[in-house]
Formats: structure tokens, sequence, C-alpha cells
């Protein structure tokens, strides 16, 4: 059906088999074979729709899918018309979410006695009818945004996969991250925006009251894995949710664990509280805008929160090393307020705090200045304002509100003040004697 090449996961000849249940067929040839359900069943018919069970029954194992609470699924950022979606086993569609058919085999540890505790009996006197509870399934599923067919899967009884050719063929990673107990959950598998080889995985054990921080890294395709939970706090509820690779800088990382959000400018060899402004809560996800250079965090029961990164995302070893330096500022607009018309606002309004009026100028410091002054400049190299700044260390900023040189008044002698004012009394009167006569002067 396919010829896959496993090291460069080219393939040629694909017609990919669609599996369907035969279900629907079985259900038929019974029908055929008991033409005409109001009379009896003869004992060879008896006899022959006793094989057709079998043979449905036999046919449908491993068709029976579950499905997690949070499942994950994709639009493929390589085809707009291919989705991902991840059960027990990944499901591929090539029209916008119909016609799904598998890509693997079940990916989970599929413990029997977890599986029917989980979709039977949970819950103690009922079952769990939302689903909430099943286990055995794919929680995390991503496609390299590099090279389309690299996919990478993980679960939530701790596999981890990846594939090379659109899942002609997996391979199971899980054994290659030390320290991470058996059997924890992944919470994120993120491929690199820039390189096909390095991808990062996280995982999440706090349901077995483990709070430790799991934070993984691959840069040979996921041959070897390597720690970079370096001294990411350990002692609270720091377990980790997501992580994200910058696509304008890749030594910038962020994570969301259970309590906020951390960064790490030099690939997660260190790591810094990322919180200021940002409430003590649950980051369960993290997107970077790539044209405005925003951080967005989905956070639980905390709405979303944006943070402007460009200066972030300019950081390098140079920058750390210098006593200052000026990031290159983002494009600026002026505008102003729309006037109001009475339009309705509804029940109720949201509004929060917008970033400051004016360009954003930003800065970084090594150490305190008692003062720090800010010179805007035009065109031509001329001081046409002075702006006053914190001079704290750390990244600081300033907003300039476009404001010039202020235009000194004239100094007018007694003509020109008499002259002055005769002129305005002329075309005050050629006004009125226009409106007189019945045309409109304005």
């Amino acid at each position: 059906i396919a010829r896959a090449n496993l090291a460069t996961g080219e393939r040629t000849g694909l017609v990919k088999p669609q599996w369907r249940p035969r279900y629907d067929q079985m259900e038929d040839s019974i029908l055929i074979e008991r033409a005409d359900t109001a009379k009896p069943e003869t004992p060879p018919q008896r006899r022959r729709i006793a094989e057709l069970r079998t043979r449905q029954r036999a046919d449908s194992i491993g068709l029976t899918l579950r499905w997690n609470w949070n499942t994950p699924f994709f639009i493929s950022p390589h085809n707009p018309q291919t989705l991902y979606f991840g059960a027990n086993r990944v499901l591929k569609s090539t029209r916008r979410g119909d016609e799904m058919f598998f890509i693997s085999p079940d990916l989970t540890m599929a413990d029997t006695m977890k599986i029917r505790v989980s979709t039977r009996t949970t819950g103690g006197i009922t079952p769990d009818a939302t689903g909430a509870e099943t286990y055995g399934t794919i929680v995390s599923l991503n496609e390299s945004p590099v090279r389309p067919g690299f996919l990478y899967a993980g679960t939530d009884d701790g596999k981890v996969w990846m594939t090379r050719n659109d899942g002609g063929a997996w391979e199971d990673l899980s054994t290659r991250f030390g320290g991470v107990p058996a059997g924890t959950y992944v919470s994120r598998i993120e491929p690199s925006p820039r390189d096909s080889l390095t991808f990062y995985v996280t995982f999440d054990n706090h349901r077995n009251g483990d709070f430790t921080p799991y934070v993984y890294t691959t840069n040979d395709g996921g041959r070897t894995f390597r720690s970079i939970t370096a001294n990411l706090p350990t002692g609270g509820p720091d377990f980790v949710h997501v992580i994200r690779e910058d696509p304008h800088n890749r030594d910038l990382l962020f994570v969301g664990t259970d309590v906020g959000a951390y960064m790490s400018v030099n690939r997660g060899r260190s790591w810094q509280r990322f919180m200021t402004g940002l409430p003590t809560v649950p980051v369960h996800d993290l997107r970077i805008h790539p044209r405005d250079r925003e951080l967005v965090a989905a956070t639980h029961g905390r709405v979303f929160w944006i943070v402007d990164i460009a200066a972030l995302e300019q950081v390098t070893p140079q920058v750390l090393a210098a006593d200052a330096h000026l990031f290159a500022p983002p494009v600026a607009w002026q505008y102003a307020d729309a006037p109001f018309e009475g339009q309705s606002t509804g029940q109720q309004t949201f509004a929060a705090a917008s970033p400051p009026y004016g360009a954003t100028i930003t800065y970084r410091l090594a150490t305190r200045q008692a003062q720090m002054r800010l010179a805007i400049l035009d065109a031509t190299g001329d001081t046409i304002q002075t702006l006053n700044g914190p001079g704290a260390p750390g990244v600081n900023r300033v907003a300039w509100g476009f404001q010039g040189k202020a235009v000194p008044r004239p100094v007018l002698s007694a003509a020109q003040r008499r002259d002055s004012s005769l002129q305005m009394q002329r075309i005050t009167h050629v006004l009125d004697s226009l409106q007189t006569a019945g045309t409109n002067p304005m």
C-alpha cells in the first residue's frame, strides 16, 4: 500500500488504507441470513448467525476508542484540510474533520483493570457518564511545523511516541526520560518551530502526590533526552502544564505551571519567575503571537493574560553582559478615541487596563541608576523631547506620547498687536456680512 523510507520519512506510491469497522457488513449478512424475522430461527440459521457474531466481535477489536476529557486535536500547520485527533489511537482526516481514519495502533499501556474501573465503575455507585475519568488515552498530540508527518503523541499513562512518516511507523520513546516515574501523565509535547530534531516534553505526576516539575528536551530527534528543569521550584505545586519555545529566539523558553509562569533566556539552563501583574493561577496553555510579539496565557478560571515579550526576544548573551542596552522599539501608532454614538453595550461591559498611549521604549540596566534620561531625536538628530525613566536594574519601560518641541509664542510689538487685532475685526465683519446676505460662510 505504501513504501516508506524510515530514515527520511519520504513515501512513494502512497494510498493510505482507511480503517473502517465491518460491523455494518456483518449486520447486513445477518439480515440476509434471516430475512424473515417473523419466523423462528432454524438450527442452521442459529449456528451461522452465531459465527457471524463471533467474526463481528473479532473485527471490532481495537476499534473501540477512548477519548480523554481534554482530547487533543489540531489543524496541520502544513495543510488546513488536514486534522489530527488523539483518542487511545491517533486519527487523521484530510477532509477538515470528515472521514477520520486510524494512523496508529493503541499507543497507551492499555491497562485493562484501570480502563475497566475508569469506564464502568468510576463514582462508586454509578459510572461516570461524562467520560472525564477515562483512562488510557492520548493527552498530548503535535506535529512539527518544520516537516509534515513528524508527529508526537503522549498519553496519560506515561507513553511518549513519535513517527517520522505520518503514522507509517511509530517509535516508543517512553524509557528515555531518566528520573520520571513510570506511568507519569505527559502534559505537553512541544516541537521546535525551527528544527525538526528538537522538541520538548513535560510530565505531570501530581495525581500521585508528586509535585516535581519534569521538563525534558532532545536535539537529536528523540534518541536522547536531558532534563532542563534546572532551578524550577520543587517545594510547592509547580508541576508543569505546558512549555513553549519562542519563534524568534530559540534560547527563550516559557513554562506554565500550576501556580504561574516561568521564563528562561538560555534554553532552560536557568529559570526565573515571570509573574509581574499575573495572579497566582494555573497556567494551562501558552501561545506566542508571531506578529505582535506577545505571550498569551490561558489560565484555569482567571481568563486570558497577555504580555509584550518583544524585548525578551532580543535578549542575547551580549545584551546581558552590557551595562545598558536599548531594545528596538515596536511600531507605534497615533490614534484618537472614536466618538460615542450611543450604541448599546449590553448588560455589562468588561474593561481592562490598556497599554500606555504612545511609543513604548524598553531598555535594560545591569545595575541601579540614580537617574535615567532618554532623549527623543528627530530625523535630523535634533532632540525634540527628553524623558525621565526608571533606573531599576533589569528591564524598564517608558512611553513617549509623540510630544515634540514646545513652539514658543511669538513676541509681538505694540504695532503688531494693533494690526493683529484690526485683522481679526475685519475677518469677523466679512463673515457677518456674508451670513446676513444668506450665504453660509463656513
